[in-house]
């Protein structure tokens, strides 16, 4: 994606949001950005100094009026990119925009690549690329706990600590080194006791910090509740009741929803979002049994599974689940249609109780389970389940705490404990230092990656694949 020859060219993109606004503003980085802009802004003085704004007018290479502007220079070591950066603000016009940039790349500028700015930031040393990752979170953030998590990302508060684990561990490579430089000497540099209890407050360290990617995936991405049962259960309607618009069809006709219909709402500041599935069915019908496939993928990935049941109480519905495929997942049974149903209060608990054998039989803890009797149609009790789930929202974060929000920090970290398990497991075992010294070598190049210390085309690619544009 990136090189180093293209990395020396002075980039621009638009900044802003596309489509009409009441100002836009392009984005210059790189050595000749204030050469480029004297072109076409002949107002500005031949010492433009650093974080000052700049007023007149664009003309284009013909000398014609393009736009009235501000024009702000950043000088290299001071701006986002520690290149020299300038930002023209102007009357917010696609028609504008194109017209400068065309004027731009007239004059030897390139138009960026995705994320190409951070990544300059990056590449410069202003930021590692943990901050990197958390522009876009910043960015991309849906609510304040999520914007505020990222900013402190953004301000390092997670580096510092993936540093202090690259450095304990660094400690800990350096004296298992010495001992096997020694060794001919029958000199201990440290001796194997203390190598453990060095090793074993890093993994709890790795441990702790990987226990919060659970909270900050929520905080990132918002609560995923999947709806899932057989068909005409009224997963649909509750779809629409949960959401609080017609969002997915309802017909009694059976098998109305095919594909996977969703929505989000906020509640309590974190985001819910729904999925309505296919109804879950053995069927022969190979578009209907897309459908169910896709449901069953769905409910693997989200936070909170919602198996709906109407007045017939199929319980065959469980049987189309394998259990363990659920990992830190909440359930929650709604009993349906209770405007249809004739059990009494005994009647309900017998109900109940057999939904609490199926998950007992599965391994599933009741600490995981709840229910509730509704009705989608008259929103009976329906209270009761907005009520569950801005419970789900009280979740232990603290704002200055380091929390884990980007799935490839989780991955990279968990294959450094698998290495720090292993490392520790041999010196344990009484191995040889060398063996022990080649797996804490590979868990420390995890941490690494993770600051971006050690990368490649394809870690840049993943990262700043997403960015927009002009950041």
């Amino acid at each position: 994606m990136f090189n180093l020859d293209r990395d020396q060219d002075t980039i621009c993109s638009v900044a802003t949001a596309s489509g009409l606004g009441g100002i836009s503003v392009i984005r210059i980085s790189g050595n000749q950005s204030v050469g480029l802009i004297k072109k076409l802004c002949k107002f500005l003085p031949s010492k433009m100094e650093s974080h000052q704004v700049y007023y007149g007018f664009l003309h284009d290479e013909n000398h014609n009026k393009v736009d009235e502007v501000l024009v702000t220079f950043f000088e290299h070591g001071r701006s986002f990119t520690f290149e020299d950066t300038v930002e023209v603000s102007y009357h917010g016009s696609p028609i504008i925009s194109s017209q400068i940039l065309k004027l731009l790349t007239f004059f030897g500028a390139r138009m960026s690549q995705r994320g190409e700015f951070t990544y300059r930031a990056f590449i410069n040393g202003r930021i590692d690329l943990s901050q990197a990752e958390s522009v876009l979170s910043l960015i991309e953030s849906q609510s304040q706990n999520a914007s505020r998590l990222s900013l402190r990302q953004l301000e390092g508060n997670l580096s510092k600590v993936y540093l202090n684990l690259e450095d304990k561990l660094t400690d800990v490579l350096a004296n298992l080194e010495a001992n096997i430089d020694y060794a001919a000497e029958d000199i201990i540099i440290m001796s194997g006791s203390k190598l453990i209890s060095q090793l074993q407050d890093i993994i709890s360290r790795v441990k702790i910090l990987l226990d919060t990617y659970k909270t900050g995936s929520i905080i990132s991405d918002g609560f995923q509740v999947a709806l899932v049962g057989q068909p005409n259960v009224g997963k649909s309607s509750l779809m629409n009741c949960f959401v609080s618009k017609d969002k997915s069809i309802v017909t009694p006709i059976s098998g109305t929803t095919r594909d996977i219909v969703d929505e989000s709402i906020m509640l309590n500041g974190f985001k819910f979002h729904f999925f309505d599935t296919a109804g879950i069915c053995s069927t022969d019908n190979v578009v209907e049994q897309i459908g169910v496939n896709r449901a069953l993928d769905k409910a693997k990935t989200v936070n909170i599974v919602t198996f709906i049941l109407d007045h017939n109480f199929d319980f065959s519905i469980f049987d189309h689940f394998n259990f363990s495929d659920f990992k830190s997942t909440d359930f929650l049974v709604l009993f349906n249609k209770v405007d249809l149903c004739l059990l009494n209060d005994s009647g309900k608990l017998e109900m109940e109780n057999k939904v609490k054998e199926i998950f007992s039989l599965n391994n599933i803890s009741s600490n995981s389970l709840s229910y509730y009797w509704i009705s989608a149609l008259e929103e009976k009790n329906l209270q009761n389940i907005f009520a569950y789930f801005e419970s789900k929202s009280h979740i232990n974060f603290t704002e200055n705490s380091a929390t884990l929000m980007q799935l490839r920090h989780f991955e990279l970290l968990s294959a450094t404990n698998i290495y720090l398990e292993k490392g520790l497991s041999l010196i344990k075992s009484d191995s040889s230092p060398e063996f022990i010294a080649l797996e804490l070598q590979t868990a420390l190049v995890q941490i690494k990656e993770i600051l971006g210390k050690e990368f490649n085309d394809d870690v840049m690619d993943r990262v700043f694949s997403n960015f927009c544009l002009g950041k």
